[in-house]
């Protein structure tokens, strides 16, 4: 399992800082990592698409860092 949090996103709907309550709940997930990116590019409302609440600025390397982890671990 995968948990992708932006340290940037200031939406109060998905803290970063709720990562490893999320990670807490996936009791049955073998395996969980997390990746932390940081965005801070925004012009529109914190949970808004234009927001580092959807990683806005950093889609494509948010995108390559996700198939990155998917390319490493799909050898297990």
């Amino acid at each position: 399992m995968l948990i992708v949090a932006n340290r940037g996103d200031t939406c109060p709907a998905s803290p970063p800082t709720d990562a490893p309550k999320i990670s807490d709940v996936l009791t049955q997930a073998p395996r969980k990592e997390f990746l932390y990116l940081e965005s801070t590019a925004t012009q529109g409302q914190p949970c808004g698409a234009e927001s580092p609440h959807s990683y806005f600025g950093i889609e494509q390397a948010t995108v390559e860092r996700v198939a990155e982890w998917i390319t490493a671990t799909s050898k297990y």
